[in-house]
């Protein structure tokens, strides 16, 4: 082996460990895997490493793993979709049937507890932190893309300040 090869022989050495002895025992699969039924990302990272290099390989492999993070929120998304709660029954008073005044004290009562249950359907916390997530996941996904579009070379070079007078 060249002296300038043992990185990426450990870093396929790491993840060759990681597919061997962590992976079985995680008790999940990786979502993009899941989502699209191709291979999984320590799977993509050996052969991106082994093909273009550690480098180049790490780069997609940072792709891959942005869209994993992005597969695994569509995911969580669908599987944890808000439904209706079912009331416990605490809410529910005896009236007295028909002959029970319109604006009596059991209405009023009523009415607070359908809206405290209504308002647990809606936990705005979760909701922003699962949505903020993903948008970081797909803000990061066009960067990559964006930098692999654009060359190097055909940047412009910064201009130059001009110069000041006496």
């Amino acid at each position: 082996m060249r002296p300038d090869q043992w990185p990426a022989q450990a870093a396929l050495a790491t993840i060759g460990l990681y597919q061997r002895f962590v992976s079985p025992h995680k008790g999940f699969r990786c979502a993009h895997s899941v989502q699209t039924g191709r291979r999984g990302c320590s799977a993509l990272g050996a052969r991106a490493i082994r093909r273009h290099g550690l480098w180049n390989g790490l780069d997609v492999l940072g792709g891959r793993l942005d869209a994993c993070a992005l597969s695994h929120e569509e995911l969580r998304a669908v599987r944890n979709k808000p439904g209706l709660h079912p009331q416990s029954g605490l809410c529910d008073f005896d009236c007295g049937g028909a002959d029970c005044n319109p604006f009596d004290a059991c209405d009023v009562a009523e009415c607070a507890c359908d809206a405290a249950d209504c308002l647990d359907c809606f936990d705005r916390r979760k909701r922003c932190s699962r949505n903020s997530s993903a948008d970081a996941a797909r803000e990061r996904i066009l960067a990559r893309q964006n930098r692999r579009k654009a060359p190097p070379h055909l940047t412009p070079p910064p201009t130059p300040a001009p110069p000041k007078e006496p």
